[in-house]
């Protein structure tokens, strides 16, 4: 009786440590998946991770047909060079994550930032509609414009108008294309689509 009392004693206890083992390891592993999920100079999103949102968004996007718009702003810096070459790498890493804490401190919390490479930025906004966007991206403007050193020409896409064929690669282009179309313009400024 007792050998079977101490047999489920250790039992309980062996699974009691075991659950308490892989809640610590669910939590370190994601953890590391949020470290992988980062860009390692402004700790905004990555590139992948943005690919990966993005897709996740748009879907939602489509599935509930245009009732939850989506809208994108692809941003980049328009005197990023200058700061690096006349101030070095060590001012354009401040320059960019100046950048960084504007975008994350100008969008709502369900929204996402990311880096996409070099002076490059995207923010995805979901349940946003073209006017709104264009606000918000104008609000990053002006505020990167008073708060640092750079200068920024961003571009406005909107699902599902200015993006017919439901593609997030298809409605990220978009948004890369009115950005230079934003620099052609002369820089420091927001081109929405429509």
């Amino acid at each position: 009786m007792w050998t079977l009392l101490v047999v489920a004693v250790l039992a309980l206890i062996w699974s009691g440590i075991q659950a308490w083992q892989n809640k610590k390891l669910k939590t370190e592993l994601r953890l590391v998946q949020s470290q992988l999920d980062r860009d390692g100079l402004t700790g905004l999103f990555n590139e992948g991770y943005l690919k990966q949102a993005l897709h996740r968004e748009m879907e939602r996007a489509i599935r509930t047909e245009g009732k939850n718009p989506l809208a994108v702003l692809f941003i980049d810096g328009d005197n990023f060079k200058q700061i690096n070459d006349n101030q070095g790498h060590e001012a354009g890493d401040v320059a960019l994550k100046q950048l960084a804490n504007v975008l994350t401190g100008r969008i709502r919390d369900y929204d996402i930032a990311a880096r996409n490479g070099g002076d490059e930025f995207v923010v995805i906004l979901p349940n946003t509609t073209l006017v709104s966007a264009a606000g918000i991206a104008e609000d990053i403007r002006t505020t990167v414009a008073e708060k640092t050193e750079m200068k920024i020409s961003i571009g406005v896409s909107y699902y599902p108008e200015s993006c017919k064929n439901k593609s997030w690669k298809a409605l990220l282009d978009e948004s890369d294309q009115m950005m230079y179309r934003a620099k052609e313009m002369g820089g420091n400024r927001a081109v929405s689509t429509l």
